[in-house]
């Protein structure tokens, strides 16, 4: 006989915060949860009081499988550390940090998800990438953490909850249960960017999910991590068969084991590891006679450890993804995308990712290229999808220029064509990884030419002054999602600009919606 999977749900709403809607959150859980309750497969605990001696007691009334936390949270940048918020005896906020919430949970050896329903959770500092709440719990053991890289409404908590256990009880895997839960929050709740607001953090190789394949809980192998991306190597793994029985599901999740085993992943990125540390970022007018204003000061900032992708992402790789899901790209609801002529930049109509200069001008030769004609929804689309992100500003600069404040990736000399594909040349974009002359001190290809870059950081509402200047601060909204009304930076430059936009300090940037012919993006990782 099979054990149920036992949930146990916190719901905290403190007096003294603003008042959220648990009780329809739970109505929704129970309802999702309805039959496999009723079947004897899930059982469901809410705990009555949000004490943390309350938590202890009901924690010891295990075991449990997955902890659910619905309420506030939060970053700390004090401290330096991530929290949720539970209660006091008298009902008021009582936050609790992420190491002592690990401390908590630290001897449920049955514990394999914590789903934390609270604003936040996903989010670290600039100095240190590993102190988010989901962080710090994968990093003292937990296997999966569900968290929230951003603030996100009510409403969008709510509907991704319900989603996300719904495509549980139909027995997916859990990374495809949370692209469920996103996919939910785009169709429900209108005109955001929310549903890339749920983070899932694992513990297992790579970064890599587990998956129950349609044998008795047999698992996967790891992908390697040299593998390179493309439509012949992932494809395979998107024509899996479905999983097996929800028991089977809930046998493996709840097995104890030293380790998560890998799924084949949906795209194996080529990644490069970038250390943690301080650079330089922006540009000295004495070094750079180039230098823009949007560039300064030049100033020093710290990041923790954290993957690039080698190259831009590629059709072939944006081809699994469209295949995968049926997403359209902007250009292709609205019919149009930005084209460079010869002469001109126009709106050329029909023009895609599929066809990028025109219709005809067809892509099924160049799987190898990056991807262009996305906006920077579609990157966000495909991020979510993947499980990855697109790089801040301050991510990409540092994977591009090194600690030592270089000019271009290689070094301070001018661009010349052996080391990356801008004006000079041909006129249209190259196979990515044509330049290794042009690669940066840590190993990355393209960060000069070829395509101009999304990064995920906010320029501001207006064209010709940045709304984030410098110095360069991740905790003042340049990286809240959930902005559509910001224009976002783009960096790198591409095959149709000249010397000066190619240096790695430049800071370009375009709407949410904008897409051409010479725009792509790159993805990070910062999964343990």
């Amino acid at each position: 006989m099979v054990k149920p999977l036992r949930i146990l749900g916190v719901v905290a709403a403190p007096r003294d915060l603003p008042a959220l809607d648990v009780a329809q959150e739970q109505a929704r859980i129970g309802r999702a949860l309805a039959s496999l309750q009723a079947g004897g497969q899930v059982h469901l605990t809410w705990l009555a009081e949000s004490t943390v001696r309350a938590l202890q007691q009901a924690l010891r009334a295990g075991p449990w499988h997955i902890f659910h936390f619905v309420g506030h949270g939060g970053f700390d940048s004090a401290s330096d550390e991530g929290f949720v918020v539970l209660t006091n005896d008298t009902g008021q906020s009582q936050p609790l940090f992420a190491t002592q919430l690990a401390r908590l949970l630290a001897d449920q050896r049955s514990l394999r998800l914590v789903l934390l329903n609270a604003c936040e959770g996903s989010v670290s500092s600039e100095h240190d990438i590993f102190s988010s709440v989901a962080a710090i719990l994968t990093r003292r053991g937990m296997p999966a953490v569900l968290a929230m890289q951003d603030v996100i409404t009510d409403q969008a908590a709510l509907e991704f909850a319900r989603a996300f256990y719904e495509a549980v009880a139909d027995g997916l895997p859990v990374e495809a249960a949370v692209s469920e839960g996103r996919k939910t929050v785009s169709l429900v709740v209108g005109n955001t960017v929310e549903w890339g607001t749920p983070v899932l953090t694992m513990r297992a190789p790579e970064g890599t999910l587990f998956a129950v394949n349609a044998g008795p809980v047999a698992v996967t192998s790891p992908v390697e991590a040299e593998k390179r991306g493309s439509a012949e190597d992932v494809l395979p793994a998107l024509q899996a068969p479905r999983p097996g029985p929800i028991a089977a599901h809930w046998l493996e999740m709840v097995a104890p084991r030293s380790h998560t085993a890998a799924a084949p992943a949906r795209i194996a990125f080529d990644w490069v590891e970038i250390p943690a540390g301080p650079f330089w970022m922006g540009s000295d007018k004495q070094k750079d006679a180039e230098t823009s204003e949007h560039e300064l000061p030049q100033h020093r900032v710290t990041l923790g450890a954290y993957r690039i992708s080698r190259a831009p992402v590629t059709v072939a790789q944006f081809a699994v993804f469209v295949q995968a899901t049926g997403y359209v790209t902007t250009a292709e609801k609205e019919g149009w995308s930005h084209v460079w002529t010869g002469s001109k930049w126009k709106q050329v109509k029909d023009a895609s990712w599929r066809a990028p200069r025109m219709p005809g001008s067809d892509v099924e030769q160049k799987g190898q290229h990056p991807v262009t004609c996305v906006s920077w929804m579609d990157a966000l689309a495909f991020c979510a999808w993947a499980g990855v992100q697109i790089p801040s500003e301050a991510e990409w600069e540092k994977a591009a220029r090194g600690a030592d404040g270089r000019i271009y990736p290689w070094g301070n000399e001018a661009p010349d064509g052996r080391r990356c594909n801008f004006g000079v040349d041909g006129g249209d974009t190259t196979a990515v990884g044509s330049y290794p002359m042009g690669a940066s001190a840590y190993g990355v290809l393209d960060m000069a030419g070829n395509v101009w870059e999304w990064t995920r950081s906010a320029w501001g509402q207006q064209w010709e002054k940045p709304d984030f200047a410098y110095p360069y601060n991740a905790r003042d909204g340049r990286e809240e999602l959930s902005r559509t009304d910001l224009r976002r930076v783009l960096r790198g430059g591409s095959w149709h600009n000249g010397s000066n936009n190619v240096r790695s300090a430049l800071r370009y940037r375009g709407s949410p919606s904008s897409r051409s012919c010479d725009v792509g993006f790159r993805v990070t990782f910062s999964g343990l």
